[in-house]
């Protein structure tokens, strides 16, 4: 997954998405099953203190991420977050 671009989002708000990443991939829900991740990414988000954040559906989560420069036009970022059945061997520190 690439890292979340640094000019566009504060230095705060960069590193708390970065460490919401890290703390859901090092712990996977296969496909409907992903309770906790929802869970940690409505806290997560909220904790943001984002404009808008909701919950939809069972485990689906919509928010509205300021960027840095107000004056460009909204994006729209779709994520996955189920997990596959295996075990991750890339040795970083957030491995599932």
């Amino acid at each position: 997954m690439p890292e979340i671009p640094g000019h566009l989002f504060s230095p705060e708000l960069r590193q708390r998405l970065t460490d919401l990443r890290h703390t859901i991939h090092r712990d996977p829900e296969l496909a409907l099953h992903e309770f906790r991740t929802a869970r940690r990414r409505h806290q997560g988000l909220v904790a943001a203190q984002l404009s808008s954040v909701e919950r939809v559906a069972q485990t689906g989560v919509v928010a509205r991420v300021p960027g840095a420069d107000s004056g460009l036009k909204p994006v729209a970022v779709r994520g996955d977050i189920d997990a596959l059945p295996i075990v991750e061997e890339t040795g970083v520190a957030f491995a599932s």
